[in-house]
């Protein structure tokens, strides 16, 4: 299987084209420095919700030794066989549960299909949950300063 051409130059001009037009929209509709906090963050809430949802990458779940490959949109999301597995992993990564069991179809003793289960009784170490935590408030707090920064910048011109 031959994987596709990685596409950064495309990638590079999307974003140069969409700077552009945040600085366009800043400049006609909001002059104030006020406008330019409004754009930078909601440039960066588009961006996060691109990256988390709709960014080509790959599936990723650990299957045993090496992540899969399938592609995927979104590193959020996992491939058509394993989705559910990922979101799960996730929650559980963060110690909570994850809010779409309330909706999932289950048998017998109201518990998910034992393969689905993810953490608990079913051996995810106290390590891998602390990780998980750990990576999710690291990007968390590597995004807010990356904001306050942006905004900063923007308040100090």
């Amino acid at each position: 299987m031959v994987k596709p051409a990685r596409r950064k130059p495309v990638h590079l001009l999307w974003l140069l084209g969409l700077a552009g037009v945040g600085y366009v929209v800043r400049t006609l509709y909001f002059p104030t420095t006020l406008g330019t906090a409004f754009v930078a963050l909601t440039w960066i809430f588009v961006f996060i919700i691109w990256l988390l949802l709709l960014m080509p990458t790959w599936c990723d779940y650990d299957v045993g030794g090496r992540g899969c490959t399938r592609q995927v949109y979104g590193k959020v999301r996992g491939c058509w066989q394993r989705a559910r597995l990922k979101r799960d992993a996730m929650w559980a990564a963060m110690k909570q549960k994850n809010p779409g069991m309330a909706f999932r179809l289950t048998w017998g003793d109201h518990r998910p299909q034992p393969g689905h289960q993810v953490g608990g009784d079913l051996g995810m170490s106290d390590s891998a949950a602390r990780q998980g935590t750990y990576n999710a408030s690291m990007w968390l707090f590597a995004a807010a300063s990356a904001a306050a920064a942006v905004i900063t910048l923007f308040l100090s011109i």
